[in-house]
């Protein structure tokens, strides 16, 4: 029997108070586990890509948000960015 299913079959025969406990405390050690990864993950670079392919397609939209709002349109005239139906108020 592996170490997993040890475990796995202790965990079956937690009672519902114990089974409670050790929830809580598997979600904190996981997500420590996953901070630890990630942060790892940061300073060795491997995030970068991502990082700028985020902060290209970021571009992209404020560029086609201010070309849609300032475009000239045959009736229209200009649109002025404060008439986007976009505009945070």
């Amino acid at each position: 029997m592996s170490r997993v299913e040890k475990i796995e079959s202790q965990i079956g025969e937690l009672s519902s108070a114990e089974l409670a406990a050790f929830r809580e405390w598997f979600v904190e050690f996981d997500a420590c586990a996953w901070n630890r990864q990630f942060e790892a993950d940061v300073k060795a670079g491997k995030l970068d890509s991502l990082a700028e392919k985020a902060r290209g397609h970021r571009t992209s939209i404020v560029s086609a948000v201010i070309s849609s709002c300032c475009r000239v349109g045959p009736t229209k005239g200009a649109q002025r960015i404060s008439d986007h139906p976009l505009k945070t108020p």
